[in-house]
């Protein structure tokens, strides 16, 4: 048996808190809200900490070509009183992430949250200075390039989704208690 007691103030409470659709639907709004940006952020942080920095090739490590054409740029730059020239840097392996040689793509992951579909929406935006338009979605799923080069996936945005997904339920837990 359940005995539940609620006096007069407990129940004047309730009926404004329980039965006042509007104000509870404005509380499950902004719950959903704090709850998406805050995995929208989550995600966008994820993704960005998984694009490191790359390390230069060591001159040893480069092809028979790529050594004649390095040596043929030192040779260059001395000539016309220029500094030396860097060796290149190396290039993720495929199913990696990318390595951020420009910053550009790390810089430009970022996060919205939309109010007319009550969603968010997490990825890179068209990065500037790229001729392609693709070259996100080519470094994520793979792709050839408009010089007609092929890319292998480098994917960066669905293992963050993944490793991220394990904390949505936290994230929603409590968060009506929140708002």
């Amino acid at each position: 048996m359940i005995r539940l007691r609620i006096n007069a103030r407990g129940l004047e409470r309730a009926k404004t808190w329980f039965f006042d659709r509007p104000r509870v639907a404005l509380a499950m709004d902004e719950a959903r809200k704090t709850t998406l940006n805050r995995t929208g952020a989550l995600v966008m942080r994820t993704a960005r900490n998984s694009i490191k920095r790359p390390r230069r090739w060591k001159f040893s490590e480069l092809s028979e070509d790529d050594q004649n054409i390095y040596l043929f740029r030192v040779a260059k730059a001395k000539r016309e009183g220029e500094p030396k020239p860097l060796l290149p840097f190396r290039t993720s392996p495929p199913g990696t992430p990318p390595f951020n040689q420009t910053g550009l793509l790390k810089n430009f992951i970022l996060y919205f949250y939309d109010r007319e579909t009550k969603s968010v929406v997490i990825g890179p935006v068209r990065l500037p200075r790229f001729p392609d338009k693709n070259i996100c979605r080519n470094l994520e799923f793979g792709g050839k390039t408009i010089e007609g080069n092929t890319i292998e996936p480098r994917p960066y945005m669905r293992p963050a989704n993944e490793k991220v997904r394990t904390k949505y339920l936290e994230l929603w837990r409590d968060a009506m208690r929140r708002s």
